[in-house]
């Protein structure tokens, strides 16, 4: 029996290990790497047996896969595999972000908000919602955000961008949503307003920086 336990674990980390290194590879453009270690986080969740591994694997698998252009079978995964399965509610979430994201790229739009609405209400009542559930919040709303550049619709974009920073659990941190809005700013060519929001997200990344040396 603790064989039989100390083996699950051992399972476990190494699922966990290999979804790490393929993400890794993948960020770096090494696709070659991320696929080695993809292709091994598959077998060893299949070998586990353990359905959360599985789909875990399946998911980071569907990523990996996107970000090499690979979407047919990205799509494939999340659809075949994840989508119709899951019964872990963060997976999900994740998942049909990953799906909008898809469909963003392939400039199908209304296919993309659609993932997004399901994501959104997946999350749950707005009233009671913990760290993870803001978390979620904020990055559908820069999906949106972004889906409405494509479109050039920048007043939604602006105001999706502004719910993520309302949402953002992490209030002191919003650089990075800043960044996007003075993208934004630039399509708009509204470039002193661009140059103003850039300083002001690097002003709050300079004051994160002091305070850990504090």
């Amino acid at each position: 029996m603790i064989h039989s336990q100390n083996g699950a674990l051992f399972k476990n980390k190494e699922v966990d290990n290999c979804i790490k290194w393929s993400i890794n590879y993948a960020t770096q453009k090494k696709f070659d790497s991320a696929n080695k270690y993809r292709k091994r986080a598959l077998d060893w969740s299949k070998s586990n047996g353990d359905v959360y591994l599985i789909n875990k694997a399946n998911y980071s698998s569907a990523l990996v896969l996107y970000w090499q252009d690979s979407i047919r079978k990205a799509k494939n995964i999340l659809n075949d595999e994840l989508l119709n399965s899951l019964s872990n509610k963060k997976l999900l979430i994740d998942s049909h972000i990953l799906l909008g994201e898809i469909f963003n790229y392939e400039k199908k739009h209304k296919e993309a908000v659609k993932s997004f609405i399901k994501a959104e209400q997946l999350i749950g009542d707005k009233q009671n919602f913990n760290h993870q559930d803001s978390l979620f919040q904020m990055v559908i709303n820069i999906r949106f955000a972004l889906t409405y550049t494509d479109l050039k619709n920048y007043k939604k974009a602006h105001q999706f961008y502004e719910k993520a920073i309302v949402v953002n659990p992490n209030r002191g941190n919003n650089s990075e949503i800043l960044y996007r809005i003075s993208a934004l700013y630039f399509d708009e060519n509204k470039i002193g307003k661009a140059i103003k929001t850039t300083l002001k997200a690097i002003d709050i990344e300079i004051n994160n920086k002091r305070k850990l040396f504090l």
